[in-house]
């Protein structure tokens, strides 16, 4: 009887439910990124520190977009959606200017 169990578990598909378990671990650690780098951008008003953060932001955006895309998930390409939003926003800011020479 466990046997069958078993046999029922794994034909059921227990491991692509465990790997987009996984994927959504992951892209919550990019989310969390995108979080904190949007949070310390906020907090700086210097040029420089709020593009740096712009940067760590898009760069969360590819990790968790990459992650989205390979998993096919509905809900895992909304976030990247939202996500890319955000590194846009990002790049609609002014270029920080070149200080006098």
């Amino acid at each position: 009887m466990l046997t069958l169990c078993f046999v029922v578990l794994c034909a059921c598909g227990g491991a692509p439910h465990r790997d987009l378990d996984d994927t959504f671990a992951r892209i919550q650690v990019e989310e969390a990124r995108i979080e904190h780098a949007a949070t310390a951008r906020d907090a700086h008003e210097e040029c420089v520190m709020r593009a740096g953060a712009c940067d760590e932001i898009c760069d969360a955006t590819s990790a968790l977009c990459e992650l989205a895309r390979e998993s096919e998930d509905r809900d895992a390409l909304a976030r990247c959606e939202r996500a890319e939003a955000r590194c846009r926003a990002c790049g609609a800011e002014p270029a920080c200017e070149e200080p006098p020479s």
